[in-house]
């Protein structure tokens, strides 16, 4: 590593504080930041702080935008024969192999009072399985269901890609086989502060964040998964987030209407529970599909209509979509198509004098990029009306609204839905919540269809109900 031509990089792009306290570093602190340093895209990074100098306020006519056409809940029984169709065709190419799982895990579970990845939380309410088991028994539950092996590709965070690998293989990767597991985490991109200067996090680290769930995009690209994929025939990439507790990892209906329409990137939406409701809206804007954030919705218009009298913003976007292999590679091909967004944050800091300084106001900025921005590279797309409470449970805190707390609660409720399906009569109480506890794994049955099956009768209804094929030495 040649130092003098890192300082002439740091000189070039105005960065030269970095190396401030140099002298003081031992041997191992230098190593720790050269390689930081160089692990950098300054030319991005260029572009991006003259993005943050530079910005200007850029101005949305909301009256132009229109709301998406959405496939609806079927109701008619021409809709259900439409959804029929689409199941089969979905089943069809999940059979083929030509579907895989992508879910964004790179958050930590420090605002579940957790430390590790969030995926590593114990969720379940009796057994206290893992968000990550769940969503492995269900993508074993598929496999077996269609006789097709099935890979799941799993984003991390570098911060947390050890800790993850780790807990997989603790527990012996849920029963799936390792190499049908890929792991790869996304790009770290420097923090500023207001003057467009690198935040070193102490005297030899810069700080960094993950550049955004639209960093899955390059992600894929640089681990070669996309090429992988490509390789093994598969066409379809299922993403979701790994802190919804009960999506549906591969849905044949979804994706048999995504084949369908011959769409490139398709989205689930569910109508939101009030116009002001803090998810994003999925709209027409300038011809294009496109996601506004719900803190980019200003309140005037956050109740405006269509001219059928319909909620202009109501279709929100809970961060489940079909990629086409293809597309999803078209995007990073000659650098990131996706814009980068600003986020203003409370970011520590090693100040001037060497202090470490925990700032009570917002002194720094995230830059990141977001999946949905890919909407308007789209040339079709399909937006399918899912119901909330079987398919979305974001679980961002420990207690509250979209929490451990209403998560589960959302599952058990679920739960008891399917067993009410099935036959059995459980006990609600006042508020519409299930008054015993309900755990039931994937393996056991992941749709109401798979519990009419099984014989339930001996069931006591009375007791906490926990419905598992084996208990496994799973940590």
């Amino acid at each position: 590593m040649n130092i003098d031509k890192i300082k002439n990089k740091l000189r070039n792009y105005n960065q030269e504080h970095v190396l401030k306290w140099w002298e003081q570093l031992g041997d191992i602190q230098r190593k720790e930041l050269l390689q930081d340093i160089e692990s950098i895209d300054f030319e991005l990074m260029g572009k991006l702080v003259n993005q943050y100098i530079g910005r200007k306020e850029i101005s949305i006519s909301f009256d132009d935008i229109k709301s998406p056409e959405i496939i609806k809940i079927p109701g008619a029984e021409s809709e259900i024969l439409r959804q029929k169709e689409a199941r089969e065709i979905g089943e069809q190419c999940i059979r083929n192999g030509k579907a895989a799982c992508f879910v964004v895990a790179g958050g930590q579970g420090t605002r579940l009072g957790f430390e590790g990845p969030k995926g590593a939380y114990p969720i379940g309410p009796i057994f206290g399985s893992s968000i990550f088991q769940f969503h492995a028994e269900k993508i074993l539950k598929a496999q077996q269901k269609y006789n097709a092996r099935l890979m799941w590709y799993i984003m991390t965070s570098k911060p947390l890609h050890e800790q993850t690998i780790e807990f997989f293989e603790d527990n012996k990767y849920f029963g799936m086989n390792k190499d049908q597991v890929r792991f790869f985490s996304q790009r770290m991109l420097p923090a500023i502060d207001k003057h467009g200067k690198f935040l070193m996090s102490s005297k030899h680290e810069i700080s960094k964040s993950p550049d955004g769930h639209g960093g899955a995009l390059f992600a894929l690209r640089d681990s070669g998964a996309i090429d992988e994929m490509q390789k093994m025939g598969i066409e379809y990439i299922s993403y979701f987030q790994i802190d919804n507790l009960i999506v549906k990892v591969l849905d044949p209906v979804f994706i048999g209407n995504h084949l369908k329409a011959g769409a490139q990137m398709s989205n689930k939406v569910t109508p939101k529970i009030t116009p002001s409701e803090k998810v994003g809206a999925v709209v027409i804007m300038d011809k294009k599909y496109a996601v506004i954030e719900y803190s980019d919705l200003p309140k005037e218009h956050m109740s405006d209509k269509d001219k059928d009298g319909s909620l202009k913003f109501n279709a929100g976007s809970i961060a489940i979509h079909i990629l086409n292999t293809e597309f999803a590679k078209s995007l990073t091909e000659e650098g990131m198509k996706l814009p980068y967004h600003i986020a203003e944050k409370n970011i520590p800091y090693v100040d001037n004098s060497g202090e470490h300084i925990k700032p009570k106001d917002k002194n720094g900025i995230k830059f990141e990029t977001f999946i949905f921005d890919a909407l308007k590279f789209a040339e079709n797309v399909i937006n399918m009306e899912v119901i909330r409470k079987d398919e979305f449970s974001p679980i961002k805190s420990l207690r509250g609204a979209d929490s451990v707390e209403s998560g589960r609660q959302l599952y058990i409720n679920r739960c008891a839905r399917w067993l009410m399906e099935a036959g059995l009569n459980i006990p609600f109480d006042k508020k519409g919540n299930v008054k015993i506890k309900i755990e039931i794994s994937p393996l056991f049955a992941n749709s109401p269809d798979d519990l009419q099956r099984k014989n339930l009768s001996p069931i006591d209804t009375t007791e906490d109900i926990y419905l598992v094929l084996k208990i496994r030495n799973f940590k």
